[in-house]
């Protein structure tokens, strides 16, 4: 599945565009009712996400801003790909 947003899937936490080279800064959700069975969707707080993880396991948030990962997005006509830290 391409994308999964536009199926009755549920859709898993996830950051949107990681593997752009400048992600956009700012993002707006436009939130429609579905009116299919399923697709069960959450929104999290990644920023506090990030609080606690550097405040109860700092060694864990040290990774994220020191080692350099591949992050893909395959799309239908390309495949993006990019070396970065998880977190700047």
């Amino acid at each position: 599945i391409y994308n999964i947003a536009h199926t009755s899937l549920e859709v898993p936490p996830h950051n949107d565009f990681a593997s752009y080279s400048w992600p956009p800064s700012v993002q707006a959700l436009h939130m429609l009712k579905n009116e299919c069975d399923g697709g069960e969707s959450m929104i999290v707080d990644g920023f506090q996400v990030l609080g606690d993880l550097k405040n109860d396991y700092p060694e864990f948030f040290k990774v994220l801003t020191s080692f350099l990962f591949l992050l893909e997005n395959l799309m239908r006509k390309m495949k993006l790909m990019q070396m970065n830290q998880l977190l700047d």
